[in-house]
């Protein structure tokens, strides 16, 4: 009876521990993780892009740690659409002191750049990168948060520099 109940709670512990991460509230984001690194459970929230013209709310994990930083979106093989992940800092970041760093980030990205008041300064695209050499991506300005989406996002919902960007939590 004993091994009965320890084979079934291996297989649902296996079962568990292999399915995509599902923070609360956000979709699902597939990933494929290295032996030996345990997933992580981000905080969920939405992000409000507006501009003159229109707004657009996306659904957003939310990197508060500098763990959780510095995982962000690693080892992830899809981010679904109007998904991103939003990265909130104690203090504004220097630019010439921290930067994006893409190793085992298996997609392309774009980071918007925004100041204490959520205005967008910068997009820049951040390139995946699975060897050791992978370059540091940053921008010119010191910067109060971040907000990474797929490559292209900003562009295909018309919303780029000087739209503002708002964080909601659940």
């Amino acid at each position: 009876m004993s091994r009965v109940f320890i084979f079934v709670a291996v297989l649902i512990f296996l079962f568990t521990a292999c399915q995509p991460s599902t923070t609360s509230g956000c979709q699902p984001s597939e990933f494929v993780l290295p032996s030996g690194v345990n997933p992580m459970n981000f905080a969920c929230g939405q992000a409000v892009i507006t501009n003159p013209a229109s707004k657009l709310e996306i659904t957003v994990e939310i990197a508060q740690t500098n763990a959780e930083s510095e995982r962000g979106l690693m080892y992830r093989t899809k981010l679904p659409e109007k998904q991103g992940m939003y990265f909130t800092y104690d203090t504004p970041q220097d630019p010439n002191k921290v930067g994006f760093w893409m190793k085992n980030t298996l997609i392309p990205l774009d980071v918007a750049f925004f100041d204490a008041s959520g205005v967008i300064f910068d997009i820049v695209t951040l390139e995946p990168c699975v060897t050791t050499n992978c370059p540091v991506y940053t921008t010119k300005k010191i910067y109060a948060g971040t907000l990474e989406v797929n490559k292209g996002f900003f562009g295909q919902v018309g919303m780029g520099l000087n739209a503002t960007i708002k964080l909601e939590t659940k």
